[in-house]
């Protein structure tokens, strides 16, 4: 295990991370966490299903019982914090009836963004697994990691990379779609408003 050096006091210097040189922490009884991002995956699976950004998280205490779950939820739900984070966080405290998840582990298909990493630090959670690294607005490692001071008095240890490869292409995937479709629709609109000239 081993700290993060940064400069100064920052948001990511609540969090600890396991380096290719520590020893990885062990994953909650019955799954792997290849298991647990495979489950994120598939909540990411139906982000983009419903028309959102496919990103997908799940809950999970040390004794392997996932208690949390969910994925993006902004466009239906017209709410800018139902990230997939938050919502399995919601989820859990359904199921657990509580706030603090001190005994769990959230795996998440992308890192955290600022408002999410709050949550995280918020709800006391053991330690944060996500896959693809959000190098425009991750917050434990990434562009945002320096954006809060540090006034969380815990520290939650973080692995990054779990089947990153996969869940980067699959947020690939969806944008470049995204962006034929956006290029489809401007050509159609740019044909149909253009004058015809009749010969």
């Amino acid at each position: 295990m081993c700290e993060i050096k940064l400069q100064d006091e920052s948001f990511s210097k609540r969090f600890t991370s396991y380096s290719s040189g520590s020893i990885q922490p062990k994953a909650p009884a019955g799954h792997s966490w290849e298991s647990l991002m495979e489950m994120a995956r598939n909540e990411a699976r139906c982000a983009q299903k419903e028309g959102e950004v496919p990103v997908g998280a799940v809950v999970v205490e040390m004794g392997g019982t996932i208690v949390g779950f969910g994925h993006n939820r902004c466009i239906q739900d017209h709410d800018i914090s139902a990230h997939a984070e938050i919502v399995a966080l919601r989820c859990a405290g359904q199921t657990l009836r509580t706030y603090r998840f001190s005994s769990c582990i959230m795996v998440v298909t992308l890192e955290p963004c600022a408002m999410c990493t709050a949550c995280i630090l918020n709800a006391r959670l053991n330690g944060v697994v996500f896959g693809a690294r959000d190098h425009r607005a991750g917050a434990i490692v990434s562009s945002c990691s320096e954006t809060f001071s540090s006034a969380f008095g815990v520290r939650i240890w973080y692995m990054g990379g779990v089947l990153g490869l996969l869940c980067a292409q699959d947020l690939q995937r969806f944008f470049a779609q995204r962006r034929c479709e956006r290029i489809e629709e401007e050509l159609l609109c740019s044909t149909i408003m253009s004058p015809q000239r009749i010969s």
